[in-house]
């Protein structure tokens, strides 16, 4: 059977349009892409999927509340600023989905429609920006002190309330226990569907460690089990998505930045530069990344998520800058540059506005790869107790499940490294098919 002849480039069509419609092809690629799209919605609406605080709360006799709502930008209920960052996220891309629904109901025409798009797309970025800079300094209101409430406890409470005043009717009827009774129907407790958030510890220690998937503690039915200290594992997971995801890509966007300014130098200008360059990358080469990773850690006593991106980031840019070498080496000598030359253009211009375009392609396919290699190393400190403590960690539910010999623990966060850097794994390789022009088809 003879191969299929490859596609003629459609008038007009640029590099990245011939890429999007050669990775649409590759099934493998968009199924990758949509597991990715779910896990990082997962992410983004954990809060609305898992929590302990009720979306509507009404004690009898008292006002309608909405707690979940007061907490949402509590920087004391929400210590870690990757989860104050998703929060305000999650409210934006509510906004921007209905920004895009209503351009689609207004704007008919093609053109008008892709501008308007563009518009809200950057309002969106603007929003988002904005707001996390206002909940980074706490201005603005959006920091509250509300008090702990256990909500569970409460709705516990009533309910016994409720089975107490009915035995009471039942064995000597009266009007003022009818009445009392009466006053309960105007409770309201709406939670999540998970109703559990991912710190709240059980109240009763011991006795709610360790359930396996399917199981009912004292404050409610779990579907993964719970951890050591009574924490819902599914609520751990989730927020533990977050964490991974924030390490991943900003890791990458580190060692990235890195690598196409120190590679790109070097392969521009070539000479002095490239041998400097080059020397200093084959010294880090030669030392194991993830040694390296543990030294810098090692250097201080309080380790936080954002240092270990940080960590990953200073290691992991070699790679990116020697592929930046090559790909500018290649660049450099063909004519385009030349005839920028020969028009006066500063060499800064040439290398980030003509040059770099041409050379970012097999970066962007190299980073796809670089956010599943930095999951797992940060998994990996966690698992080996060197990982930021405050936040839900994969690598410490691997590390508490290996510690106590629990199943459960150990099986749920693998199979979310697992399926997690599979899908990362797939979209990387659909991109790099579609970005090869021998493969096109």
């Amino acid at each position: 059977m003879s191969a299929a002849a490859p596609q003629p480039m459609q008038a007009g069509e640029s590099q990245w349009a011939i890429a999007a419609r050669q990775f649409s092809k590759r099934a493998t690629a968009v199924w990758g892409l949509w597991g990715v799209r779910v896990l990082f919605y997962l992410a983004v609406f954990a809060p609305v999927i898992c929590s302990g605080l009720p979306f509507l709360w009404r004690e009898p006799g008292g006002a309608l509340e909405m707690p979940w709502f007061s907490k949402i930008f509590d920087r004391l209920y929400w210590q870690n600023g990757v989860d104050r960052f998703f929060n305000l996220l999650m409210f934006t891309t509510v906004a921007w989905w209905i920004a895009r629904l209503l351009i689609r109901l207004i704007v008919t025409e093609a053109k008008p429609r892709a501008r308007m798009r563009t518009r809200a797309l950057g309002i969106y970025g603007a929003v988002v920006a904005v707001l996390a800079i206002l909940q980074g300094f706490g201005t603005a209101g959006l920091v509250t002190s509300q008090p702990y409430i256990d909500y569970h406890e409460q709705s516990a409470r009533m309910e016994k309330e409720v089975e107490a005043l009915r035995a009471q009717l039942a064995a000597t009827p009266s009007p003022e226990l009818e009445a009392r009774l009466r006053t309960y129907d105007d409770r309201v407790a709406v939670f999540a569907i998970v109703p559990f958030g991912h710190r709240e510890q059980s109240p009763r220690g011991t006795v709610d460690r360790f359930r396996g998937p399917l199981e009912r503690s004292s404050r409610g039915f779990h579907v993964l089990g719970t951890s050591l200290t009574g924490n819902d594992v599914l609520a751990q997971l989730l927020y533990g998505t977050r964490i991974s995801l924030t390490v991943g890509i900003l890791a990458v966007a580190i060692y990235v930045t890195i690598g196409l300014i120190v590679g790109g130098i070097a392969g521009f200008f070539g000479g002095m530069a490239d041998m400097l360059i080059m020397r200093v990358i084959e010294i880090v080469l030669a030392v194991p990344g993830l040694f390296l990773i543990l030294t810098i850690i090692a250097l201080f006593d309080n380790r936080s998520i954002f240092m270990i991106m940080i960590a990953i980031g200073i290691v992991g840019w070699t790679g990116i800058a020697r592929l930046v070498r090559g790909e500018f080496i290649r660049e450099r000598s063909k004519d385009y540059v030349g005839a920028a030359r020969s028009l006066g253009l500063s060499s800064g211009r040439i290398l980030f506005r003509h040059v770099m375009p041409n050379a970012i392609a097999p970066v962007i396919v190299s980073a796809t790869f670089g956010v599943a290699s930095a999951i797992i190393t940060e998994s990996t400190l966690s698992f080996l107790g060197l990982g930021d403590t405050s936040v839900p960690s994969w690598g410490q539910m691997l590390d508490m499940g290996r510690q106590n010999s629990e199943w459960h623990m150990i099986a749920v966060p693998g199979v979310a490294i697992f399926i997690t850097v599979t899908l990362l794994n797939l979209v990387g390789d659909g991109l790099r098919d579609a970005m090869d022009p021998k493969l096109r088809r």
